[in-house]
């Protein structure tokens, strides 16, 4: 069975090259899925309180965070690292091998985009109440 991050290298046309260990992915993990209640949260009690359409939009920030932290967990890339071109699997972040630079900077531009579009879907579906 394919996992998610799987998806995404596919997406990317080559296999995953992980820039984060399992402690930074729980990490994201943790933070993503708090930031998500709270926006959910914040999110159904603008709309059922009748909360203006501006504050709702404000929402559109945390919305992306939440989704970049889930979704950086889920393909084992940390936008931040790639942008340094480093990886951190365990201990200090350390520079990545040069032939996994490319890979994972493709990855990290493709977690940023799908978390963008997941944070602007979910604020618009705010909006239309």
């Amino acid at each position: 069975m394919k996992s998610n991050a799987d998806d995404l290298a596919s997406a990317a046309g080559d296999a995953c090259v992980a820039n984060i260990g399992p402690s930074e992915r729980r990490q994201r993990l943790l933070i993503g899925s708090i930031g998500a209640v709270v926006c959910a949260a914040v999110s159904v009690a603008f709309v059922l309180d009748g909360g203006s359409r501006a504050w709702r939009l404000v929402l559109f920030l945390p919305w992306w965070i939440s989704m970049l932290g889930l979704l950086q967990a889920r393909a084992h890339t940390c936008v931040a690292l790639a942008a340094r071109g480093q990886r951190q699997l365990g201990g200090a972040p350390e520079a990545l091998p040069s032939g996994d630079l490319e890979k994972v900077q493709t990855q990290a531009r493709e977690v940023l985009f799908r978390s963008f579009v997941l944070a602007a879907a979910i604020t618009a579906l705010t909006l239309l109440p």
